[in-house]
């Protein structure tokens, strides 16, 4: 079954002064800046997943991109991300987990989690900071059903450390940099000039 890619973009980021997964980054949406990383060959589809605003970033979205609209995204990225996985477990053997505020991840560490997954299809590929798994991060089929059992804000972090003997991390620092305010966003773009 094939891998496929979540980029969860679904949060009101109350923190952020307007609507974040659209915010301007050199020319482009936040969202779909990140859809672009992620985009790589041996990815199947790429899903966004939905919620505040839902309509607006719908209709941004590359078309090439299939939306998911979490019901319970209100109550936080775990239910965001369970409803994902529940949308799409009997499309996919393996699921590409990621943020759309992660925009400092490149594609080459994207194609380096991907091709360790086809190598080593039954353990998850983490990302990795300062020796702690994180995502963007892949999980087999057979971890499908925990992912549904996550609630709240807590993402998949929780179930990283849980199966940690089934977790291969590639270190990938700026996975720790994402924008949660305009000045998180500025910054960053200061950063890349």
């Amino acid at each position: 079954m094939p891998l496929n890619a979540i980029v969860l973009a679904a949060g009101k980021s109350t923190r952020f002064n307007g609507i974040k997964q659209l915010a301007n980054l050199n020319g482009e949406s936040l969202v779909n800046h990140t859809i672009a990383r992620v985009d790589c060959p041996t990815i199947n589809r790429v899903f966004v997943t939905l919620g505040a605003h839902s309509c607006r970033v719908m209709s941004q979205l590359p078309t090439h991109v299939s939306p998911l609209i979490s019901q319970n995204w209100e109550l936080g990225l775990g239910h965001s991300l369970a409803d994902s996985v529940e949308q799409l477990s009997d499309l996919s053997g393996r699921l590409l987990v990621c943020l759309a505020d992660q925009v400092a991840v490149k594609n080459e560490h994207y194609r380096q989690l991907t091709a360790l997954s086809q190598q080593q299809p039954d353990a998850i590929i983490a990302s990795s900071v300062n020796d702690r798994a994180c995502v963007p991060a892949i999980f087999p089929k057979r971890f499908f059903d925990s992912l549904t059992q996550l609630t709240g804000d807590q993402g998949a972090k929780e179930l990283l450390k849980q199966h940690a003997a089934d977790v291969v991390t590639v270190d990938c620092p700026c996975a720790q940099q994402d924008i949660d305010t305009n000045e998180d966003l500025y910054a960053y773009q200061q950063r890349q000039t």
